[in-house]
């Protein structure tokens, strides 16, 4: 229930039309899964225009219009998957609403099944080194700044990108010399009291001067769709591991990045190009 793609969809679709689908099933309602498939369809209903009786076809699984909390719907998730004999597909989910193109996608039947399920995953792969990544504190973005005591505030300025800088900063500061450290970097900065405080997947870019477990933790699911969580531990080891949402590095194009150094923009660095 807690994965970012079997919450409720919360935007792209009629909430009325969601309840007349009896293969959807988000939340704690259990699901099946099997999120890669081909099948053939073997029945339709009398207002399914787009699809016919017969037809061999990869499914294309990711419902990118219909969005959940953190991510998007998805068959195998919020929607019932394919291990399953039979699967109830609803033609008002499986047509693009902008492109008009079909998310079941014929194939012809000389292809393997193997083969034509791996087409989906193996993109994924595909798109993960033909991704270009920032390596810069989000210009326009938002910006949350943690530091633990005895920990330098250190490499903020050398992480700007050239094109500007982050419309809202907040910070979270034990020690004066850290926020007089982010003073002279003349931001209009925000005070934060807790991280608890703090709303779910609202910053861009997280920038942490520590090694608390717990802590890194928390700020984690702090972190917005496609943000960068830089933490710069000074020298200094976490006491124990940290447990992190992996899966949000996937679904919700997240990324973590880092260095043992002082400074901020040696984590930066360490990102791809």
């Amino acid at each position: 229930a807690d994965h970012a793609r079997k919450g409720e969809i919360l935007s792209g679709i009629d909430p009325g039309v969601l309840k007349e689908i009896p293969s959807y099933v988000p939340g704690d309602k259990p699901t099946v899964p099997g999120h890669e498939g081909v099948c053939r369809i073997v029945a339709v209903g009398d207002k399914v225009k787009r699809y016919k009786v017969g037809e061999r076809c990869l499914v294309e699984t990711d419902y990118r219009t219909l969005r959940t909390t953190a991510s998007n719907a998805s068959f195998g998730y919020n929607f019932e998957g394919a291990l399953q004999e039979y699967v109830l597909m609803d033609e008002r989910i499986i047509i693009d609403p902008i492109t008009g193109e079909r998310f079941l996608i014929p194939v012809a039947d000389d292809l393997g099944a193997s083969a034509v399920a791996l087409v989906e995953p193996w993109a994924c792969v595909e798109d993960s080194y033909a991704m270009t990544h920032r390596r810069t504190i989000e210009a326009g973005g938002k910006l949350l700044i943690v530091a633990d005591p005895g920990h330098e505030v250190a490499g903020l300025a050398e992480s700007f990108p050239q094109d500007g800088r982050p419309d809202v900063v907040m910070s979270l500061c034990a020690e004066d010399s850290q926020r007089e450290s982010i003073r002279t970097l003349s931001l209009d900065v925000q005070k934060a009291a807790d991280v608890s405080a703090l709303a779910d997947e609202s910053f861009d870019d997280i920038v942490y001067f520590g090694a608390d477990a717990a802590k890194a933790e928390a700020l984690n699911d702090k972190l917005a769709a496609k943000g960068i969580f830089n933490i710069v531990t000074g020298g200094k080891t976490f006491a124990r591991a940290v447990s992190i949402d992996v899966g949000r590095v996937h679904y919700g194009l997240t990324r973590l990045a880092g260095t043992a150094e002082r400074s901020a923009a040696a984590g930066y660095r360490h990102i791809p190009a």
